[in-house]
């Protein structure tokens, strides 16, 4: 594969991945998962996109394109704790991007909850409803 096609294969698969994150969270999200204005939370998801598409098309693009998958390099685990550092609240912390990010990940995590309120009502399907917790 050249060069050329390497690239063509990292910029389409970066672009899918922010295309992706920032559809979901598009049509996911709704004005009351929202702290601020929805621009803000989906520019977040849009950002979080990005940095885990540049951590795949530089970590685990390559190796699957040579078909190296069986030889895990000496940095793998580095590659793991930057998964994790985005996964969790450790992004938000970033310069001039963090304010994005947390908002997406403020919005995101209100939704799981309320699919998860939603989840526990429908198992009390004998008249016990879950009560929320109490947000202090």
């Amino acid at each position: 594969m050249s060069d050329q096609d390497f690239l063509l294969v990292q910029v389409s698969t970066l672009s899918a991945i922010v295309l992706l994150v920032t559809g979901a969270a598009f049509f996911q999200l709704k004005p009351e998962h929202l702290d601020g204005p929805k621009w803000r939370a989906l520019l977040g998801a849009g950002i979080f996109g990005s940095l885990f598409g540049l951590v795949i098309i530089n970590a685990v693009l390559p190796f699957r394109i040579e078909g190296r998958a069986a030889e895990a390099p000496s940095w793998l685990p580095a590659v793991f704790l930057v998964v994790l550092a985005l996964r969790s609240d450790r992004a938000t912390m970033i310069p001039f991007l963090g304010k994005f990010l947390r908002a997406y990940r403020v919005a995101s995590l209100r939704r799981t909850i309320t699919q998860s309120h939603r989840r526990l009502d429908k198992l009390g399907a004998d008249g016990d409803t879950v009560e929320p917790l109490s947000q202090e």
